[in-house]
């Protein structure tokens, strides 16, 4: 008898009407992205106990042998945006501990050959709040974006950016939605060659570790 053809199929849920997606990651396969930070008994890797969907997520811890404060790790993962310039980036968290971490960051650089465009975002647990990168590359608060993400839970976020204007869209944090339509990114000169850099940092506060699960990574050009 015959083998029927098979293959693995991964169902996004609801994206954007319009255009195409650059990269997802559900971290079910090869790790796609690069570890940099605090050098150390760092955790960076698959992790088969615990995911969003599917089998497993990224694990991200900083030291625990001769911890200390500021110690950082990062996720770093490199891509492509066309001329449209219009991105929106999503994810899923989690985190056992969310008040070892001095700050959270969502950070995406575009180089377009002529400027560098950032967007970024950073929750800061001891406020708590959630800032923006203004166009004077100051972190910014977003006003009303001060609920505190409950450990151990999985938690949604998204940012809308316009490259090509220089400003924000929006930036969702599970069921909270915000308008960032007036607001302007940072930006200046760079001939660094066109590529899409998305980065997710954190560093401690103290003297002990914390951790980041990241899962349902998606980038999406609209």
């Amino acid at each position: 008898m015959s083998k029927e053809y098979t293959r693995l199929v991964t169902v996004l849920g609801q994206v954007p009407v319009a255009g195409q997606i650059i990269f997802h990651d559900n971290f079910d396969g090869l790790l796609n992205f690069t570890k940099v930070g605090t050098a150390g008994d760092f955790i960076f890797e698959l992790d088969p106990s615990v995911a969003y969907k599917g089998n497993h997520s990224l694990k991200m811890e900083t030291r625990t042998t001769g911890a200390a404060g500021s110690d950082e790790i990062s996720a770093l993962h490199y891509s492509h945006l066309s001329s449209s310039k219009l991105l929106v980036a999503s994810g899923r968290f989690l985190s056992s501990s969310f008040d070892k971490m001095a700050v959270l960051r969502l950070d995406f650089i575009f180089y377009d050959e002529t400027n560098l465009h950032r967007a970024m975002l950073a929750y800061t647990p001891a406020t708590p709040a959630w800032a923006y990168l203004n166009s004077s590359n100051i972190e910014t608060p977003i006003t009303g974006a001060i609920a505190k993400p409950f450990a151990a839970g999985w938690h949604f976020y998204q940012l809308t950016v316009d490259f090509a204007r220089n400003v924000y869209k929006s930036f969702q944090i599970d069921d909270q939605l915000f308008d960032l339509s007036d607001l302007s990114i940072y930006s200046f000169g760079s001939a660094i060659r066109r590529h899409l850099r998305s980065t997710i940092f954190f560093n401690t506060v103290g003297a002990t570790a914390a951790d980041l699960n990241l899962d349902e990574f998606l980038l999406h050009e609209i």
